[in-house]
């Protein structure tokens, strides 16, 4: 990832890579995608980061459908959630590790993980109700029978 940009303030919080796993465990991993979405912001890659928001979108869908092959077992869905919570962690670690300490190390804050989780719980319930919605729309087996 290249430098943060001069005119990036270096004291806007962000969420950090745990605080991004903390939301996509409430909210999936399009939380996730939200979160990594909003640091893109702050650090002043807006481009980047709604890039980045469209291809997590793709890849949630892709979950979403792999998931909707598998048997649904308590097992199969914690393994998931795990999954998409690890993916986040890692992948945002990856995405914008050195962003993050470059704010850490210039006295940059960071948001908390009960905000965090309440992002990611509140994008979790607005996915649900989007994926309802197209489900009922266009009659597909997903919502509530």
């Amino acid at each position: 990832m290249p430098s943060a940009p001069s005119n990036a303030p270096a004291l806007n919080r962000l969420f950090s890579p745990v605080g991004i796993a903390v939301g996509t465990l409430l909210g999936s991993l399009v939380a996730g995608v939200a979160l990594l979405w909003f640091n893109y912001r702050v650090l002043g890659y807006t481009s980047l980061g709604n890039r980045m928001a469209a291809a997590g979108i793709v890849l949630y869908l892709m979950i979403i459908l792999a998931a909707s092959l598998l048997p649904n077992t308590p097992v199969i869905s914690v393994a998931i959630m795990v999954g998409q919570c690890l993916l986040a962690w890692r992948g945002s670690e990856l995405l914008q590790g050195p962003a993050i300490e470059y704010h850490r190390s210039r006295g940059g804050a960071f948001h908390s993980l009960a905000l965090a989780g309440l992002v990611g719980l509140v994008t979790g319930l607005v996915a649900v109700m989007i994926l309802v919605l197209v489900g009922r729309v266009f009659g597909l087996p997903i919502g509530i029978r």
